[in-house]
């Protein structure tokens, strides 16, 4: 198969392919999960860029979300906005998602013809990279634009790296670095992970490869040295927003690991968990008698949550019925990938999922998973073994693979120990690596005598294969789709809000994320957004899990944080469980309660009477130490008592915890001739009178870039009842202004990559003439 046909039948495939899932996904309204999270953020900063200015902060959520941390990961949001010049704007972000999934074949078609130097075999590893079912499922399911944007930017990159380890040089080094960098811009934690992996191969490259030994390592430290500095204005906003914004405080980020980290090496040829689910009943029998195996159901119970390697099986019978051939490192290098990602926590939590599987199942069945289990390694041993030449290494490789917990270790490095599961280092590494073998295991084959010219047929019979293979995920986009009614009454629910003009927000009780486009529709902010309720970021993202755990708490923080509604999403799924009522005890207090303002099949709106303005102003407060619990913070505000966390107050009582006694009273000062403004998304003006000084406190996230001046005077900005914007304010009239200010270091960043684009841009122009 030559060259320009393998490629007009990769971009012919991908083409073709798109094409049909989009006359499926295009005519749909909105999905119920994150794509419509990620349309309301592209809303939102389409409204700021509309006005000439780039939005660091919102204030359309409550949360506190910084834009100094999402724009570090919006790559996606440069095509979305793009299209929306076109059609509107969540069809834009389909488009967009449809985009990054027809990109992916072409770019690994460029890749596996560098790696595998034959056309037939690159196009099948195009042709099953195109097919994975994990970008669609992400796509369609939970609709994880970033995820699947950095998809055909995975073999983009790994191309670069080949050809930087192998060549070296300005010419190949400076687009690898530009494609590195996009990757992290597309999504930061799954670049990390490709780094990586990309690390292993370097250092195997370096010490394989003894007469381009020292050119490999310059060129690898060229290439690493030049994607930091062309990438420095998203690496230092991301993590200083990153220590601002900490993943699951409060919460045991080992616990949330070993959840998710019960797929061994079975999770390569379960088909969507359809054999760990023939256990499902043992376990829920086993799990209602609360009994000694209690532990083992549960990780059973974990164990169906499907893969998408789907067509794995298949893939590692080509390998293993390929003649395979010796010194083809590249091969077992990958084959030992595929197992660390795939596996993706081996060691302990393999052989606690054997444990579990002998203990819960039948003896026969038992026997049938564990040796299921096997298989993969077995077939990834055996390609190994014909690819080495040195082949004493299979022993420690695989001693490793049974015995050392892989994902425990890389979550304790650093940068990757807020990673809490480990499908960050399965999704697009398992992906890209099956894609190679595929390939890999296509050559051997045609390598025999009688089959060089039979590429067309073989590829063509193996992608149809592997297409029917993936086939069933395709009606993944016509699920989890709203109703058409269910979106005339979102859209009915919040413009009916439009006609309040006074100043407050709203609260959602919904698994469903385009509840978060009430913005759009109501014109005013949202106490929770999708991004932060499972975060824990600086300001009230702590306040907000302090409100969980009891309806009293939970009114508590309605009352605080000034949430004048509360919108009950009736139809949608139940909240996973956790601390709290169940979902129809939540109707119920809601009910008892509050006074319902509206109400149908879908929603019911609540109007909270209670609810705190959106200034208030105090006359005292009490002096909390840095490590005071939200908790305790929400019951003493919640009395009319603000806790702010300061070393001292200027001009209002205070007094320091631990109280003695019963909180003290603090009378509420008067405020008079109060207007509010928000000129744009970082600013706020406040225009009032004070009969005597006093603390304000604003219903808006504290985060530590808000800057405050009175009168023209800085003052200092402080963090007031557990996660509220607060300053002190004398006496008499003032001019009220709060400025969202992101470090200098951020400018200094951004010029520091222009200029270092502007200087690698110039050398590779002039390696280019040189070479002519």
């Amino acid at each position: 198969m030559r060259r320009p046909i393998g490629s007009l039948v990769v971009l012919g495939a991908a083409l073709a392919y798109t094409g049909w899932l989009g006359s499926q996904w295009l005519p749909l309204g909105l999905p119920e999960h994150e794509l419509s999270a990620f349309l309301s953020r592209a809303w939102d900063i389409r409204s700021e860029l509309a006005q000439g200015r780039l939005p660091w902060w919102t204030p359309h959520y409550l949360s506190g979300s910084s834009y100094g941390l999402h724009h570090v990961q919006g790559l996606y949001l440069v095509p979305w906005l793009l299209l929306s010049l076109l059609v509107d704007l969540h069809r834009a972000g389909k488009l967009t998602v449809l985009a990054a999934l027809c990109a992916s074949g072409p770019a690994m078609h460029l890749c596996a013809r560098h790696v595998l130097r034959h056309e037939g075999a690159a196009v099948l590893a195009a042709l099953a990279y195109l097919f994975y079912p994990q970008p669609l499922v992400r796509a369609a399911e939970s609709g994880h634009v970033t995820v699947v944007l950095i998809y055909p930017l995975v073999p983009l990159v790994w191309l670069a790296l080949f050809r930087t380890l192998e060549q070296g040089g300005v010419r190949v080094v400076v687009p690898g670095a530009v494609a590195a960098v996009l990757m992290l811009w597309a999504h930061n934690k799954q670049a990390l992970a490709q780094f990586l992996f990309m690390g292993i191969y370097t250092l195997y490259f370096v010490v394989s490869r003894r007469e381009r030994r020292w050119g490999a390592l310059r060129s690898a430290v060229q290439l690493g040295g030049l994607t930091l500095l062309l990438g420095a204005c998203l690496i230092v906003p991301g993590l200083r927003e990153a220590s601002l914004a900490k993943l699951f405080a409060g919460e045991p980020m080992a616990g949330w690991q070993r959840t998710y980290a019960v797929h061994g090496p079975l999770a390569l040829v379960d088909r969507g968990g359809v054999l760990s689910g023939l256990l499902r009943q043992e376990a829920l029998e086993a799990l209602s008698r609360q009994d000694a195996l209690q532990a083992h159901a549960t990780r059973l119970l974990l164990l169906q949550a499907p893969g998408h390697g789907k067509y794995v099986g298949l893939v590692l019978l080509v390998l293993a019925a390929s003649a395979g051939r010796a010194g083809a490192p590249q091969l077992a290098l990958f084959c030992a990938g595929l197992v660390l990602a795939s596996g993706r926590s081996l060691g302990a939590a393999t052989w606690d999922t054997a444990a579990a599987i002998w203990a819960i199942a039948p003896p026969a069945r038992g026997v049938g998973l564990l040796a299921a289990g096997l298989v993969p390694l077995l077939l990834l041993a055996l390609a190994g073994w014909r690819a080495l030449e040195r082949r004493w290494l299979l022993v420690p490789l695989g001693v490793a693979a049974l015995l050392v917990p892989a994902f425990p270790l890389l979550s304790a490095l650093p940068l990757l120990s807020d990673i809490r599961a480990p499908e960050v280092f399965f999704d697009l590494p398992s992906a890209f690596f099956l894609a190679l073998l595929s390939g890999h295991g296509v050559r051997n084959l045609l390598a025999r005598p009688g089959w060089c010219h039979r590429a067309p047929p073989v590829v063509a019979v193996l992608a149809a294969l592997l297409l029917l293979d993936a086939w069933p995920y395709q009606r993944a986009f016509a699920q989890g789709q709203a109703s058409p009614r269910t979106l005339r009454s979102l859209a009915d629910t919040y413009t009916a809000l439009r006609d309040d003009k006074a100043w407050g927000r709203i609260y959602v009780r919904s698994r469903r994320y385009f509840h978060l486009l009430g913005p759009m529709y109501s014109g005013r902010g949202l106490v929770n957004e999708a991004f932060y309720d499972w975060m824990s970021p600086r300001g009230t993202g702590l306040l907000r899990q302090a409100g969980r755990h009891t309806a009293q708490a939970h009114r508590q923080m309605l009352d605080l944080v000034g949430a004048r509604y509360v919108v009950f999403d009736r139809s949608g799924p139940a909240p996973l469980g956790g601390p709290g009522p169940a979902q129809p005890e939540w109707l119920a207090y809601y009910r008892r309660s509050l006074p319902v303002i509206r109400e149908d099949e879908d929603f019911v709106v609540f109007r909270n009477p209670t609810a705190w303005p959106f200034v208030s102003a105090f006359a005292g407060a009490v002096l909390a130490p840095a490590g005071v619990k939200p908790e305790d913070a929400l019951a003493l505000s919640s009395q009319g008592v603000p806790v702010v966390r300061a070393a001292g107050l200027g001009v209002t009582r205070a007094v320091a915890l631990p109280l003695q006694g019963p909180p003290p009273a603090v009378p509420r000062v008067p405020i008079e001739g109060l207007t509010v403004e928000r000129p744009a998304h970082g600013q706020l003006r406040l225009r009032l009178t004070l009969p005597q000084p006093a603390l304000l406190v604003l219903s808006e996230s504290f985060f530590p870039h808000w800057r405050a001046t009175v009168s023209g005077q800085p003052t200092a900005v402080l963090e007031a009842c557990g996660g509220l914007l607060s300053l002190e304010v004398p006496a008499g009239t003032h001019e009220v202004l709060l400025r969202y200010q992101v470090p200098r270091a951020y400018g200094v960043a951004a010029l520091l990559s222009l200029t270092s684009l502007c200087a690698a841009l110039a050398l590779w122009v002039r390696a280019g003439r040189t070479s002519r």
